[in-house]
């Protein structure tokens, strides 16, 4: 470290391996952090067990015409596609979104956003999959 500074500039940024062991350590904060990417988490998988469901389903879905099982079968690709992408893309554009904050995020923190993006996208997935499902619904009393 320079015996003097004429600048705030100056300042050297030490990565931390430079650190102590003190100074290195995890704050609480970190801990509930990952605690909640994991909560986040299971809450995305529980979230995706309909979209999941329906795939299982309509891969079942056996019939005489092939037209009907081919319709189905691509209903079941476009669903295992969209389960897929669909928590990706959120927890990108969450992810992304840490990112362009001025402030410094740890990665526990960053992990937890993407996890709630990933959440959030899935929950998404699954509400507007029960909403078509009841607004194509022919239901008779």
């Amino acid at each position: 470290m320079p015996a003097k500074l004429d600048h705030m500039d100056e300042i050297p940024v030490y990565s931390s391996a430079w650190l102590s062991r003190r100074e290195a350590r995890h704050t609480p904060r970190d801990a509930a952090a990952w605690a909640g990417a994991c909560v986040l988490g299971a809450l995305t998988a529980a979230a995706l067990a309909p979209p999941a469901l329906f795939v299982w389903l309509l891969l079942g879905h056996t019939s005489t015409g092939w037209q009907a099982n081919h319709a189905s079968h691509v209903a079941a690709a476009t669903t295992a596609m969209l389960i897929v992408l669909a928590p990706a893309g959120g927890a990108a554009v969450f992810g992304l979104a840490t990112m362009l904050s001025r402030r410094r995020v740890s990665v526990a923190e960053r992990a937890r956003t993407m996890a709630g993006g990933a959440f959030l996208a899935s929950l998404m997935l699954t509400t507007g999959g029960f909403l078509w499902i009841v607004g194509h619904a022919q239901i008779t009393f």
